[in-house]
């Protein structure tokens, strides 16, 4: 992964929840085929004391494949262009986000490991030993899936006719492991949340979807001689905005989970994406072969 970082994901979706809709808020895509081109940079950036730590990684292009009323949904990324910054040396990173939106609730599974940073608080400068490592998993619950469609929000897989929104309960927990020029920590939280997401229907095309959901976790401190038990903050916004027809879709997506912990340490992980979905009524070579 040095000089190419790729991400196949073959995610199984046998999940898919029976509820009923009111049609007169959301609509299904009657085409059988989504194929799905974007550009993205995930990240994890860290505050710590009065520090500054992001990485210098490239932008990725990347490809989906959806099969309607299937288990298939298949995705491949690699990274395209230069660095955030040429004149330093490039992140190594591992990166596996899967955000996942089903009727009634949404799901969120993080493994990422970054390892070389940059800070320029006062002049840029390069940490090649400064490492973090996160493993952690999200859930929520959707209030009034029938009327506000998390699909329609943020993955583009349905279709939000009039403006919705909906109260959202979650849990999550996640684990830290942390190492700079001089120190080394891990840190553990797991703790629940509430929010709301709200879907703003402009026009027929244009839509403007946000969420945004916060909590208390109990934090424990790993390592050493005692296990220090305290208190951390968790605060996730998502964003989703673009146009949208029946044959294709054009979008934004931006989510930021940030999370406090004390001593003025603070980790921010998500990713930004744009996005094109071309939607096909006819599987090719299979639809043919079926006649």
């Amino acid at each position: 992964m040095k000089y190419c970082k790729y991400i196949v994901i073959l995610f199984f979706n046998v999940s898919q929840a029976l509820a009923l809709t009111d049609s007169a808020y959301i609509q299904p895509y009657h085409q059988k085929l989504d194929i799905k081109v974007y550009s993205a940079r995930d990240f994890i950036n860290m505050h710590e004391q009065e520090t500054d730590y992001k990485p210098n990684n490239p932008m990725q292009l990347g490809i989906g494949i959806a099969v309607k009323n299937s288990i298939l949904n298949l995705g491949y990324a690699f990274n395209i262009g230069s660095r955030l910054n040429d004149e330093l040396p490039r992140t190594k990173t591992f990166d596996f986000q899967l955000h996942h939106y089903g009727r009634k609730y949404m799901l969120d599974f993080y493994l990422q490991d970054y390892k070389g940073f940059y800070s320029d608080l006062w002049e840029l400068k390069f940490y090649p030993k400064t490492q973090v490592l996160q493993i952690g998993a999200a859930g929520a619950y959707v209030f009034n899936g029938d009327r506000f469609s998390v699909r329609a929000a943020f993955a583009q897989t349905e279709r939000q006719m009039r403006s919705a929104g909906s109260f959202i309960l979650g849990a999550g927990s996640y684990f830290f492991h942390t190492k700079t020029e001089t120190t080394e920590q891990k840190n553990l939280q797991f703790g629940g949340n509430f929010g709301y997401a709200y879907s703003y229907v402009i026009n027929p095309h244009w839509f403007l979807s946000g969420s945004l959901t916060g909590g208390a976790y109990l934090s424990n401190r790993l390592g050493g001689k005692s296990v220090q038990v305290g208190a951390s903050f968790n605060m996730l916004p998502r964003l989703s905005v673009g146009y949208n027809t029946d044959k294709y879709c054009v979008y934004m997506f931006f989510m930021d989970n940030m999370h406090i912990f004390q001593d003025n340490l603070r980790f921010n992980t998500g990713t930004l994406q744009i996005v094109f979905v071309w939607r096909f009524d006819k599987i090719p070579f299979i639809d043919k072969f079926k006649k």
